[in-house]
């Protein structure tokens, strides 16, 4: 009996031809970890161009083993990772490796189901479609997802009418925004921090000439509450009113509870549930997309959503990467159901790459590295930034956001009325409406004011805006934000007039 074992099976991830005029790909994420096991037919990642983004699967059971990291650019036919027998198998040099062929169909390898692109994916949740109901076999793309919808309901449209499996349509009521009352400006700033720097520096690179930083006595939900009641006032609605109360921040009052659950009993909100939203600089954003589902299919009429950000109390004072960005602040929004005929939120888009949490953390506190006397004398309990990093993140991140959003809403950039993008740096807003070709009156900016305020900027920005007269009734709105995470998103809704 021989004790040679047979050679191993070891299948190959390439990148295919995503459209006829592009190259390459971005890898948008994995979704199966390295190391995992897999089947026949298993999503493992995402890959995307400017004009179509596809979930690629697995051919063959074994372990994903990842190549290509998230984010990396890859030419048609470049290996991206491999299905191997075993989880520590060594990898051979992808040109050895041929493309994986087959020997069964798709429908004799694995059970029947709707293979759909992941834009058509989208487009189907979006328009609560059955993708099974859509095409009865082959490829479901975004075209396809429309005809259905088109035949199913001729009239609606995702651009202004409620779609197909939406009850309702979501529509900002009002809002409102709390800046605390000190100021400081940047030599304000560089006199109490040990950094090399200058205003003009400051003022040049990031964009900031001033900011507010939270009184002693005022803490996230503080600032919270005032924004809160002034977005009720505008809004003409009661807190008892409130069936969701969404609280977008980072740095909470407390580790528990939610710092949320404060704000909703400080309020008198008793019908209302309550929680934070740790999403960073995306908070705000993220909360839209949670909040709009449950006003679109019923489960809730009325919803506020607050950022509040003290991160004054987080910032390391040697730290030039950090501490000359940001200030402290809060802005809200309640959302309601629109009447008959009023579009409002028309969609949005939330999306999320771990793989760089490392880029903007906080490294100590929490049950990977408690709190200790040692941690506290490294200052690891204190905000940590890569700005090159980010600066390359949220480059990619603005313009691609605000396409995706718009392309499910079957609107393009031209649409745009009025754009509110996270105020991160002024350099980076600029990079971004140039890159999607929109000038820069289209947009409003609170960053030299305020500074960075995190996961409250979108809402406080979009508040002062709204207050200014600066949108106007049936204004095509964006909103866009970026950062830590790493996490991105928008959403897209026509304002009437909250």
């Amino acid at each position: 009996m021989s004790n040679e074992q047979p050679d191993e099976q070891i299948h190959a991830i390439h990148l295919p031809r995503l459209n006829v005029n592009e190259d390459t790909a971005i890898v948008v994420g994995w979704a199966v970890d390295d190391g995992e096991k897999v089947g026949p037919g298993d999503i493992v990642c995402t890959v995307e161009t400017n004009k179509a983004a596809v979930d690629l699967e697995a051919e063959a059971e074994g372990f994903l083993r990842h190549r290509i990291q998230p984010g990396q650019e890859c030419a048609v036919g470049q290996v991206l990772g491999f299905v191997t027998e075993r989880p520590d198998s060594p990898l051979p040099e992808p040109e050895d490796v041929a493309a994986p062929k087959s020997a069964a169909s798709p429908e004799e390898a694995r059970p029947p189901r709707a293979r759909a692109t992941l834009k058509a994916r989208r487009l189907a949740a979006e328009f609560g479609v059955d993708l099974d109901q859509v095409k009865p076999q082959g490829v479901i793309r975004e075209e396809d997802v429309r005809r259905f919808v088109e035949s199913a309901e001729p009239t609606a449209g995702p651009s202004e009418k409620t779609g197909a499996g939406k009850r309702y349509a979501a529509m900002i009521l009002g809002t409102g925004s709390y800046l605390p009352e000190r100021v400081l400006t940047n030599n304000d700033v560089i006199s109490i921090a040990n950094i090399n720097s200058s205003d003009e520096w400051i003022r040049k690179r990031v964009g900031v000439v001033e900011r507010r930083f939270a009184a002693d006595d005022e803490a996230t939900s503080d600032l919270a509450i005032q924004a809160a009641r002034r977005a009720l006032d505008a809004a003409d609605v009661r807190p008892e009113e409130l069936d969701m109360i969404v609280l977008a921040t980072t740095v909470p009052d407390r580790i528990f509870p939610g710092t949320a659950c404060i704000v909703q009993g400080e309020l008198g909100a008793p019908n209302a549930m309550a929680f934070d939203l740790p999403v960073m600089c995306t908070g705000t954003v993220y909360a839209i997309d949670i909040v709009r589902r449950y006003i679109e299919d019923g489960s809730a009429e009325s919803a506020l959503i607050i950022g509040s950000e003290v991160y004054s109390r987080m910032l390391d004072f040697t730290d030039r990467n950090s501490c000359i960005y940001f200030g402290d602040g809060a802005g809200a929004m309640v959302l309601g159901r629109a009447p008959a005929g009023e579009p409002g939120i028309l969609t949005s888009y939330v999306q999320t790459d771990g793989s760089g949490y490392e880029t903007i953390t906080a490294p100590a506190g929490g049950t990977r590295m408690p709190a200790s006397i040692e941690t506290v004398q490294h200052g690891l309990h204190y905000f940590q930034m890569k700005p090159k990093h980010v600066w390359e993140f949220a480059t990619r991140a603005f313009p691609r956001a605000v396409r995706t959003a718009l392309e499910r809403a079957n609107l393009t950039v031209d649409d745009i009325d009025f754009l509110v993008a996270h105020q991160a740096n002024i350099n980076i807003i600029k990079f971004g409406m140039d890159a999607l070709g929109i000038p820069m009156s289209k947009t409003y900016t609170t960053l030299d004011r305020y500074g960075n305020t995190s996961g409250a900027s979108v809402a406080i920005t979009l508040d002062e805006a709204n207050r200014k007269g600066l949108i106007r009734r049936g204004d095509l709105v964006v909103l866009v934000a970026f950062g830590g995470g790493l996490a991105w998103g928008s959403a897209v809704l026509r304002w009437t007039g909250g």
